[in-house]
């Protein structure tokens, strides 16, 4: 399954139906003078919203991640700083 598939996948699951891919948007997040996360973060649209999505690498493969788009998460940016700070991570 290549990258995008499987992002892809998690988008669908996170909002419970087909989900269309809009393009790739970039990230920098830094705090303190450290980047805590930077690359690449996907945005796809449905009939439910719109929803950020990504690979975290890890030692045993890729996480695919997906957050939905709320009244407090309007970008790609918001998204992973609610990831970032989500205890489920």
């Amino acid at each position: 399954m290549s990258e995008l598939a499987g992002i892809s996948e998690v988008a669908e699951k996170t909002v419970g139906r087909p989900v269309t891919w809009e393009g790739t948007l970039y990230v920098r997040d830094r705090f303190q003078d450290q980047t805590i996360r930077h690359g690449a973060v996907e945005q796809f649209t449905s009939s439910a919203g719109r929803i950020y999505a990504w690979a975290v690498e890890r030692p045993e493969g890729p996480e695919y991640v997906a957050v939905m788009q709320t009244a407090s998460i309007h970008s790609a940016d918001d998204a992973v700083r609610a990831w970032l700070v989500s205890p489920s991570k």
